[in-house]
């Protein structure tokens, strides 16, 4: 495990009391379904309102559950995917809007990913 690794599962506990008043925005702004481009991957990640998520990464057989905490360190967001299977997983929050998200796997290190809002059943998505 590297240094900022460690350096943000220290802070993890702290910001999990932090939620409600610090980054319940951010909550809602991941909640939901999301679409791994590119879309052909058939890949998509769920998050919940109340922390819990799922990733589904077809291509690479990447299948994790689990609780999911937002840290802040040194100015950058970082997302903390605990599975309760060993090390949590950590991806960088690049980017965020209303439709996209861009992430980057902190441990294990590795690329960045794209992530695009699904549509709710039924209804167009918007542009």
């Amino acid at each position: 495990m590297n240094r900022l690794m460690t350096e943000i599962l220290g802070e993890k506990e702290r910001y999990r009391t932090l939620w409600s008043r610090t980054y319940a925005p951010l909550r809602r702004a991941l909640t939901g379904n999301w679409s791994v481009l590119p879309e052909s991957s058939h890949s998509d990640v769920r998050f919940d309102a109340d922390g819990g998520f799922e990733l589904r990464f077809f291509n690479s057989n990447l299948f994790l559950k689990g609780l999911y905490t937002i840290v802040s360190l040194k100015g950058t967001s970082y997302m903390v995917l605990d599975t309760g299977e060993g090390v949590p997983w950590v991806t960088r929050i690049e980017e965020i809007d209303p439709l996209r998200v861009k992430l980057r796997w902190v441990d294990p290190a590795g690329p960045g990913f794209e992530l695009t809002r699904k549509a709710p059943i039924g209804q167009p998505m918007l542009a």
